[in-house]
């Protein structure tokens, strides 16, 4: 079992920590993207959410049948706010995520639902929308990757054979 020297490490995590963290809406956001951040101590590597679990909620780090998980409350990967983690299974986020809304039964995700228009402003209509491997696919973007892909097939071709001639 690892133990970290709570006052020592405690210590040393939030000082670590505070410098970068933005408290927004009883969040303790480290940094402004929301992704899973890590920082090191005694050259050991920690996801934030699962050392702040370890030092206030009693995580064991070395169980693998238990993880630090957000509650459904919060949405932040980058938030370290106890208040907003829990130990618990894989099984359980699974079903939080679920409930979120942020994942289906079939495991892709489901951020993107309420998107009316791709990437490039083209509208997910019936006629516009393709359903590939379950994701929404713009027809119209689709089709100009396939041309673009053709041409750039098509000036390689002519590449190779014009250096076939030379010789």
């Amino acid at each position: 079992m690892t133990i970290i020297y709570i006052n020592k490490t405690e210590e040393e995590f939030l000082s670590k920590l505070w410098p970068k963290t933005i408290i927004k809406d009883e969040c303790f956001l480290y940094g402004d993207k929301n992704v899973y951040v890590s920082i090191t101590i005694n050259n050991t590597k920690y996801l934030i959410h699962r050392l702040s679990c370890h030092l206030f909620l009693g995580l064991d780090l070395d169980d693998n049948k238990f993880q630090a998980n957000h509650k459904i409350v919060c949405d932040n990967k980058n938030c370290w706010n106890p208040n907003h983690l829990y130990v618990g299974t894989q099984s359980q986020n699974r079903k939080d995520v679920f409930e979120k809304g942020t994942l289906t039964a079939f495991g892709n995700s489901n951020l993107n639902r309420n998107k009316t228009h791709c990437i490039h402003g083209h509208e997910f209509t019936k006629e516009n929308t393709k359903n590939i491997r379950g994701e929404r696919v713009c027809i119209e973007c689709r089709k100009r990757r396939r041309r673009e892909h053709y041409y750039r097939e098509k000036e390689l071709i002519a590449m190779i054979i014009k250096e076939r001639n030379k010789k």
